[in-house]
């Protein structure tokens, strides 16, 4: 851990004229570190976790200093470094297995992801490189993976033909979640000659409507990890999409207004699966918080249209399927993303208990529904 920080500060102090000539041997090293440490390597008179945690630590540290070596390493071919990388034997290696094989993640998988990231999410070139190496391929698996054009997709463990390919799709949403970094950074948006831009763009409408199908599939509590991390990635996939800065232009109304239309279906009608249902209604709050934050007025109006319209109108009647504390829930943690938001949902509630309270003499379920609105109106809005 203590060399890994002295790498690191060395790489800053030295400088790129000086450092670059050690590239290939950081590479190497910090590759090390990132794919083959393992707890049993290490000398410890603690307990295995401890030692597992000591693991995690010298793989952040590991990361970190990747990290600064590619934003510090430069040399008049600024390719050095990063070819290093791209075109290591083994990151191609790995890169091919993963999308070769329906597999869960694991540390190999998550080490490529950090590594992609790192690269995608240093700079605009960098994140270009990244792009054109990998990712309309990534797109193009996971679509003949899920099997694109047909009406059904099937995650499995085995070697299904029509299974999701996990290893695909968590690199592509790595790369996605590396690109919006880089569009957050240029504040002046991304010029349209950038060429991972236009390769985005090329691949927008395939993704979306990938993550969009996988979040069609019947998600149970019993089924397993792989499925459930394979929906829970298309969820983040979908937030870094509709987050991306409005100023970029990347998004099209319509594209953003599916993939709310997308998250919302599931608060309305796939409540059955708890921890699926408040991924997605924490997912739309963030998008909508994300909104306001970027003075993303016009994503403002589609928002409140698609989401804020909805969910409000989950609460005003005492006949639906869905639970009414899921509905109240919604209202409420939709109303968090924005001060109006919950200004709208409150004067929601007020008229809802107002026109119900009438009804409220001889009907014990009225009477309980009207309890229930006033109690989420004083101990959740008031406050």
């Amino acid at each position: 851990l203590d060399s890994l920080k002295y790498l690191d500060n060395c790489i800053h102090c030295y400088g790129a004229d000086r450092m670059v000539t050690h590239a290939s041997a950081i590479w190497f090293k910090l590759k090390e570190v990132l794919f083959s440490l393992s707890s049993d390597q290490l000398l410890s008179s603690g307990s295995p976790k401890d030692a597992e945690n000591n693991k995690n630590q010298i793989k952040s540290e590991a990361e970190h200093c990747l990290k600064t070596a590619v934003t510090y390493i430069h040399s008049p071919d600024r390719d050095i470094f990063i070819n290093l990388i791209l075109l290591d034997e083994d990151i191609v290696n790995n890169i091919h297995s993963v999308t070769t094989e329906e597999k869960s993640i694991d540390s190999s998988l998550q080490a490529l992801g950090s590594v992609v990231s790192i690269l995608a999410g240093s700079s605009t070139y960098l994140c270009t490189r990244v792009f054109q190496a990998h990712f309309k391929r990534l797109v193009d698996i996971l679509g003949n993976s899920a099997g694109f054009d047909s009406q059904h997709l099937s995650i499995a463990n085995g070697s299904s033909p029509a299974a999701i390919n996990y290893g695909a799709l968590y690199l592509s949403v790595q790369m996605l979640s590396s690109c919006r970094e880089v569009a957050v950074a240029s504040r002046e948006g991304v010029p349209a000659e950038e060429s991972w831009w236009l390769i985005l763009e090329e691949k927008l409408d395939q993704i979306i409507h990938l993550f969009g199908k996988l979040l069609t599939i019947d998600c149970q509590p019993t089924q397993s990890a792989v499925r459930k991390e394979c929906v829970s990635c298309a969820v983040k996939g979908l937030l870094i999409l509709a987050t991306i800065p409005e100023q970029c232009s990347l998004l099209l109304e319509n594209a953003y207004e599916d993939i709310l239309q997308m998250l919302t279906l599931v608060i309305t009608s796939k409540y059955e699966n708890a921890h699926f249902w408040r991924l997605s209604l924490k997912t739309l709050t963030s998008i909508g918080s994300s909104a306001v934050e970027l003075h993303a007025s016009k994503r403002e109006m589609v928002y409140n249209r698609i989401v804020v319209d909805k969910i409000i109108c989950l609460a005003e009647s005492c006949d639906a399927s869905m639970p009414l504390n899921l509905r109240l829930e919604a209202c409420f943690e939709v109303g968090t993303a924005s001060v109006n938001y919950m200004l709208r949902v409150a004067r929601s509630l007020e008229e809802t208990v107002i026109r119900n309270i009438s009804q409220v003499n001889g009907s014990i379920e009225c009477a309980d529904y009207v309890a229930c609105l006033i109690d989420c109106y004083s101990s959740r809005l008031l406050p």
